[in-house]
């Protein structure tokens, strides 16, 4: 998530999502899953792309340069961007892996539970981490 979201505020929301949509194909040219084209779509184009409207930020960023205002505004883009991961994720578990769902559990449950474990806390990794770049090397983030 780091290098899509950094794209993402340094040029803005459709460099974000081409770069989140390469990083997707990579991942499944590289030990992916490949059910059909409707999951590669979520798993892979939505999931990975929907990092890069974190971008969506960008000209907000670049504006204010105060380290506050920067946190804000990489805090934002970095929930913005793993909301729109999740997303991706959970419809996919919803609609392609459903059967993986413990008897009696509803299938929307077991797809965001499954998919939250593993979003949330490298979104909230990915944001710490580039809080931090920004507070030691501010200039990296401009264009």
């Amino acid at each position: 998530m780091l290098p899509i979201l950094l794209l993402a505020l340094r040029h803005g929301l459709l460099w974000g999502c081409l770069s989140g949509l390469i990083v997707g194909l990579v991942q499944l040219f590289f030990g992916g899953y490949f059910l059909n084209i409707f999951q590669v779509a979520l798993d892979y184009g939505l999931a990975y792309a929907g990092i890069g409207f974190g971008g969506l930020f960008s000209r907000k960023f670049l504006q204010d340069p105060t380290a506050f205002s920067a946190s804000i505004w990489i805090t934002a883009a970095g929930f913005l961007g793993g909301s729109m991961r999740l997303l991706g994720s959970f419809l996919s578990g919803m609609i392609f892996y459903a059967d993986y769902a413990p008897a009696g559990t509803p299938v929307w449950i077991y797809s965001f539970s499954y998919n939250f474990t593993y979003v949330l806390p490298s979104t909230i990794l990915t944001i710490i981490a580039l809080r931090l770049l920004y507070q030691a090397r501010p200039q990296f983030f401009r264009r």
